[in-house]
């Protein structure tokens, strides 16, 4: 298999991929992995390797110096590549997991709550004039992050839902992983796994209270409807956010990343989901008009 179609089994579909992800990270984290896939590593060991840099990373904000910003920023930037390889290796190797999929989703959020706690200290510390007091400008980026990732993941997998014409991916998590807890109860024991799970099953389940119930999903044109719209939700999607969060703070002007996350992603959530919204209604209504005329020829 040559290089090319190499980097092309260990993307995930080219048109979910995030811009940031196709032409930033995915390209350094293929040649990683291209350097290791022979190795005896897993992809979990990448991620549990991520936490340790995102950590790190966090360790350095909090000096809230110059020289702590720069390397709390590039270690980030670093963790943003690691947190592509774990799923690059296991597509390429064909050694994905269930439990791969929940620690890779835990240790995103281990890491930025590390980040964001430790930006507070750090931006105290720090003799960066902001217009706004650190503790509100960590905790509405914070917010706001976590907002994007949700509706970000929700519209994917709405999409996903609607290309394949069957179940989305959300309901097919939730039943899958809701099985595998009662199964780890029933075994008795296992209570990192058991923990793990309920988590990603709580993330799950707030995703799942706004879920579409319209049945134009099961449409082939809903693809072609709907592709344009996905990647503008990348715009805000979680590996944007590490790029923007990283080189903010390497460049020394954290009000590049609190523009963008609370400004301009906030903003262009509210428009693609206007855009999002109105797309479905007129999809749905077209489709309804069609399958009204075949009655009434029937």
């Amino acid at each position: 298999m040559n290089f090319i179609a190499q980097y092309k089994k260990s993307l995930k579909d080219i048109r979910i991929e995030e811009r940031v992800d196709l032409y930033l990270f995915r390209p350094v984290a293929f040649l990683v992995v291209k350097s290791i896939h022979r190795l005896p590593i897993s992809p979990n060991q990448i991620t549990l390797l991520g936490l340790v840099v995102g950590v790190i990373s966090a360790y350095f904000f909090a000096f809230g110096t110059t020289a702590g910003f720069v390397f709390g920023g590039v270690l980030f930037a670093i963790y943003g590549v690691i947190d592509d390889c774990d799923g690059m290796l296991a597509r390429m190797n064909g050694t994905g997991s269930d439990l791969g999929k929940v620690i890779d989703g835990v240790v995103d959020y281990l890491v930025n709550i590390c980040v964001y706690v430790s930006l507070i200290v750090g931006l105290q510390r720090s003799d960066i004039v902001m217009p706004i007091g650190p503790i509100y400008f960590v905790v509405l980026s914070g917010i706001s992050t976590i907002i994007h990732g949700i509706v970000y993941d929700y519209y994917l997998s709405a999409y996903l839902k609607g290309t394949s014409g069957s179940k989305s991916d959300l309901a097919v998590d939730i039943e899958k992983f809701n099985k595998k807890y009662l199964a780890y109860q029933r075994r008795g024991g296992l209570v990192v796994k058991k923990i793990l799970v309920r988590v990603y099953l709580g993330y799950l389940n707030i995703q799942a209270l706004n879920d579409e119930k319209e049945n134009f999903y099961k449409y082939e044109e809903f693809r072609e409807k709907n592709v344009l719209i996905l990647k503008l939700w990348g715009f805000i999607g979680p590996s944007t956010h590490i790029f923007f969060l990283a080189m903010a703070f390497i460049l020394g002007k954290p009000m590049i990343f609190f523009i963008y996350v609370f400004v301009f992603a906030n903003s262009w959530m509210l428009f693609v989901w206007a855009l999002q919204k109105f797309t479905n209604y007129r999809f749905a209504q077209v489709h309804q008009l069609i399958n009204s005329g075949n009655e009434k020829r029937c």
